[in-house]
């Protein structure tokens, strides 16, 4: 059900904005089934974007210390996956301000 989806994003996204950083990373964990998410729903703006955003703030809290992440958190997060389909779904005219913004770290 799309609206129970995006109210589903809507929350996740607000706790990445808000959450502390334990939460954070722990969301970032489900990285994968964000991008998966993302990949079965590349017609759906609002998922492209709210998933987006909530990676780049679950994913900061993993990439954004001084000390070096943990080794199998970074593996768990699948960055690679999360930056490709960032990417890919930058170049589409339905691209918010919102979601580029915070696809490159702003």
């Amino acid at each position: 059900m799309p609206l129970t989806r995006h109210v589903a994003l809507r929350a996740l996204s607000t706790v990445t904005h808000h959450g502390g950083v334990g939460a954070r990373q722990e969301i970032a964990r489900h990285n994968p089934t964000l991008v998966r998410l993302i990949q079965e729903l590349p017609d759906d703006p609002k998922v492209i974007e709210l998933a987006t955003v909530t990676m780049a703030h679950a994913s900061g809290a993993v990439l954004g210390s001084d000390q070096p992440p943990d080794p199998d958190l970074l593996k768990d997060i699948d960055m690679r996956s999360a930056l490709k389909v960032t990417i890919e779904n930058l170049c589409k005219p339905t691209a918010s301000h919102y979601m580029i913004s915070h696809a490159f770290g702003s």
